[in-house]
């Protein structure tokens, strides 16, 4: 039962205000003790996270298959990190050529990226890398291309992937010293060389090594051992996202720390039975 308390008539400090219960103290007690956990800790929002898998995928960073739980190393520390925040994700199959200004307008939140990438960086956030990438040489194992500096490549016939910029190849491809034809996908570009229609190829060594060893194509292809290019790769976000990128960042550290992320990169490491050269 609440009982009312007058307020002390005699009392300076008690004029104007207005009779008050115990039920009513209770509770403007219970509120301020609310109000101070509100605010001493971040609440997740139950939203999801739209992210571009590429068409296909791209393995093995983003591995989708049609009846399949979606995989890959991006995506198992995103889901790891996601979950954890209670963020459910929504995969997209979105064109490379549409992925930024999608992610701009706010259709889509996220996608696997570079810095180097990106054509203005400053207009998204980006996460600390989650490993280090590499796009280099691969050539029929019959016809070797040693490959040590770009200038290996004048008058071959190079494939590459539609829409992406090689920088150190720039000087090559700018002087049409070298024949470049671009295609949509790496599978693609793999047949192309075994069907010796081109040269060489440039491919993240990742990525092709994961397709070679699906398709059974080891004894087919060569790859360099040098570089052409090499990139930290990480999640590209909406600016909108800034506070989830810091708990990733931090989750991260972590991972990398206590060796989950290195478990997760050794799941799908893909078989280097192909020969180097």
């Amino acid at each position: 039962m609440c009982m009312r308390i007058p307020p002390q008539r005699h009392n300076p400090s008690h004029m104007n205000v207005p009779w008050i219960t115990k039920c009513q103290r209770s509770l403007l007690t219970l509120l301020r003790g609310s109000l101070i956990a509100l605010f001493a800790f971040p609440v997740w929002s139950q939203e999801t996270i739209r992210l571009n898998v590429a068409p296909g995928g791209f393995p093995p960073f983003t591995i989708i298959t049609p009846g399949q739980e979606a995989s890959g190393i991006v995506i198992d520390i995103l889901r790891l990190v996601a979950t954890k925040a209670g963020h459910e994700i929504q995969f997209m199959e979105i064109p490379r050529n549409r992925v930024e200004r999608m992610v701009l307008q706010d259709e889509l939140d996220a996608t696997p990226r570079a810095i180097e990438w990106t054509q203005n960086p400053t207009q998204f956030v980006f996460t600390e890398p989650m490993l280090s990438v590499r796009d280099v040489i691969f050539s029929n194992k019959s016809t070797p291309l040693i490959y040590l500096q770009p200038q290996d490549l004048e008058n071959k016939r190079i494939g590459t992937r539609l829409g992406y910029t090689y920088p150190t190849l720039d000087s090559v491809f700018s002087s049409r010293k070298v024949s470049r034809t671009d295609v949509t996908n790496e599978r693609t570009v793999l047949l192309m060389l075994d069907a010796q229609r081109v040269d060489a190829v440039v491919l993240n060594e990742m990525t092709a090594l994961w397709i070679i060893k699906n398709e059974g194509w080891q004894d087919k292809f060569v790859y360099s051992r040098q570089e052409v290019q090499s990139y930290a790769y990480r999640l590209m976000f909406n600016k909108k996202w800034a506070h989830f990128v810091q708990m990733f960042d931090n989750e991260l550290f972590a991972m990398k720390k206590d060796g989950r992320l290195a478990r997760i990169i050794q799941k799908y490491q893909p078989d280097r039975a192909v020969t180097q050269n």
